[in-house]
């Protein structure tokens, strides 16, 4: 009789819980940035979501060389990209989520102006102490609101001038929907220069539940909140006015590295050996 009663009530919680987790699963687009941008600002302060943000000195990023690396190997990845569109020196790019700066202080040598655009302060704040140490003065942020797309739109259209080169990498994967990734998409093709360029990372899905695009709970999902089929996020790209040419996979973190052109690119050369 006791086991019956006890079996009931623990029932009776399952239900419950099911319910309340079937409402969580899905929260409104506003929210899900809302949570996002509260999330990466919380790098003023926490020791964990600057390790998250890539800064110097935080989590395992203690170890400098660590640090350097990243920047260091998104440069090497640019260079391949030059080769296959056989594009020249740059001068100014964009990195949408430039984080605690590694990729800034790599490219800094390259341009003479960097535009950061991120949804935490803290992390543009980081950026530019980074860069003012290593005596670059071309670091112009951008704070963006991802709850009002229209706005982001808005703010980089005014704040940016057209540039040679965007990168964006190990931030697509946080975005808080696959629409804020294709609207940043948009923006990218938008700011870019006619013979500009592009290298641009995100999470691909698998068809496991670990990487499949969720639509709540951003704190707890962060990390792995959305993803793209790797043919869904080219043909977006091909939508918005890219010339897709390459595409590197990492399996493991499913990370996919898109290698975008603005202009045509004749196929001519092999590039066995570049990639």
């Amino acid at each position: 009789m006791i086991s019956n009663v006890v079996g009931r009530a623990v029932r009776s919680i399952r239900r419950r819980a099911l319910t309340l987790q079937g409402l969580m699963l899905t929260q409104s687009e506003k929210q899900r940035a809302g949570d996002a941008a509260h999330f990466w600002s919380e790098s003023e302060q926490d020791e964990t979501i600057q390790g998250l943000s890539h800064w110097r000195g935080a989590g395992r990023y203690s170890d400098d060389r660590v640090w350097l690396a990243i920047g260091e190997e998104h440069l090497k990845q640019f260079e391949t990209l030059q080769y296959l569109t056989k594009k020249g020196p740059i001068d100014s790019m964009i990195e949408w989520g430039p984080g605690g700066g590694s990729n800034a202080v790599a490219f800094s040598s390259t341009v003479s102006k960097f535009y950061g655009v991120d949804i935490s302060q803290a992390n543009l704040d980081e950026c530019k102490r980074q860069l003012s140490a290593a005596g670059f003065s071309g670091f112009h942020p951008v704070l963006v609101d991802p709850s009002d797309l229209s706005k982001v739109k808005s703010t980089c259209k005014s704040s940016i001038d057209p540039v040679d080169f965007f990168l964006s990498v190990a931030v697509f994967q946080h975005f808080p929907s696959k629409e804020f990734g294709l609207d940043v998409l948009s923006v990218a093709r938008s700011q870019l220069k006619p013979d500009g360029i592009a290298l641009i990372q995100t999470r691909y899905d698998d068809g496991t539940r670990r990487t499949r695009s969720k639509t709540a709970n951003y704190r707890h999902n962060a990390i792995f909140f959305t993803s793209y089929g790797i043919e869904e996020f080219w043909d977006a790209a091909v939508a918005r006015g890219f010339k897709p040419l390459a595409v590197i996979l990492v399996p493991g973190v499913c990370y996919a590295y898109y290698f975008l052109s603005c202009a045509d690119i004749p196929a001519t050369e092999s590039v066995d050996g570049k990639l």
